[in-house]
């Protein structure tokens, strides 16, 4: 399992390729050739034990879940990891295979029902994506929101940011993480 935010990666000649789609040796020459960084999860979680920091994984395919898992188990990683994903029927599978791993369910509209959606997958938090929802989406983090979600005993995990304002607002808002780019913004 190699880790990557997205699904795709340029080759040396500069095309776009499914990385789910590349043998592990294709993989190889690809971050041999410098076009990407593609570690292994296996590198992934070492690192972060090495740097005593968390986890947060995004499953992009449900067929990595027995995997990922079993990986985390081999790394006794579990205490410091959170499984996130778009599908609440992959982490319903998380949850059933693994009870004690901690879930995030993402999302994109702002009109879903957040403790409904993590309530059926049985997410731990709710993951908005609001990132391109305008100029200032930390605003859509109403009071009443977040005080539905914390009465539901959910944490809140928030988008992709870069935006010092966004963030800053987010941060008002007490939500319990911010995913970024950019971790020198979230200090």
């Amino acid at each position: 399992i190699v880790a990557s935010h997205d699904a795709h990666l340029h080759d040396a000649a500069g095309q776009l390729r499914p990385i789910d789609a590349l043998t592990a040796a294709e993989l190889r020459a690809i971050a041999a050739a410098g076009s990407a960084q593609l570690p292994t999860l296996d590198e992934v979680i070492l690192r972060c034990r090495e740097l005593r920091v968390g986890l947060y994984l995004e499953l992009k395919d449900g067929a990595v879940i027995e995997p990922l898992l079993a990986r985390l188990a081999a790394h006794q990683s579990a205490e410091f990891a959170i499984v996130g994903a778009f599908r609440p029927d992959w982490l319903a599978d998380v949850r059933a295979l693994a009870p004690h791993i901690v879930t995030s369910v993402l999302f994109s509209a702002p009109s879903v029902d957040a403790v409904a959606l993590a309530a059926a997958c049985g997410a731990t938090y709710v993951h908005p994506c609001w990132e391109r929802r305008g100029d200032r989406p930390d605003e859509l983090l109403t009071p009443e929101w977040v005080q539905q979600v914390r009465a539901a005993n959910l944490g809140v995990i928030c988008w992709h940011e870069e935006r010092p304002a966004v963030i800053a607002g987010l941060v008002r808002r007490g939500v319990d993480g911010i995913c970024s780019d950019r971790p020198e913004l979230l200090r």
